[in-house]
């Protein structure tokens, strides 16, 4: 978001999930330790073009998770029952783990709140100064 950090995400589990359809992971406290943003990752002046983005999106999550492994947070995986909320910090590294059995799926619902004078963007936003702010899509 622009100002950053101005959101909160929930996550709400329509069916239980478990090892085998792609349960939440996160690391916990990742929340905590300081990283490279997405633009001083590549460089305050850099752009990127919209098929750099997906390449360089996939090394700064390398990135990430050496950095937050290298502070001692521990990659765990949530278990969730159907109807269980989660409500998560903007800065907690979190996603969905390998689906390792392909005939399950994990339906959830995935909500952002954020304040009303901030904009969100998207990973192009994320590594390139040089795009316009996104817009403010506040909902009246």
């Amino acid at each position: 978001t622009n100002p950053p950090h101005q959101f909160a995400g929930v996550w709400y589990a329509l069916e239980d999930s478990t090892l085998y359809n792609g349960a939440l992971e996160y690391y916990e406290g990742s929340h905590l330790v300081p990283v490279m943003t997405g633009r001083e990752f590549i460089g305050h002046n850099g752009f990127l073009s919209r098929d750099e983005v997906p390449v360089v999106l996939a090394l700064y999550e390398e990135y990430l998770s050496q950095t937050y492994e290298n502070a001692g947070c521990k990659k765990t995986v949530m278990l969730a029952e159907a109807g269980d909320i989660i409500i998560w910090h903007p800065l907690l590294a979190h996603g969905g783990s390998k689906i390792l059995d392909k005939s399950k799926t994990r339906k959830s619902c995935v909500f952002h709140w954020k304040s009303r004078d901030s904009s969100i963007g998207n990973a192009m936003h994320h590594f390139n100064d040089t795009l316009p702010p996104p817009l403010n899509l506040a909902i009246n």
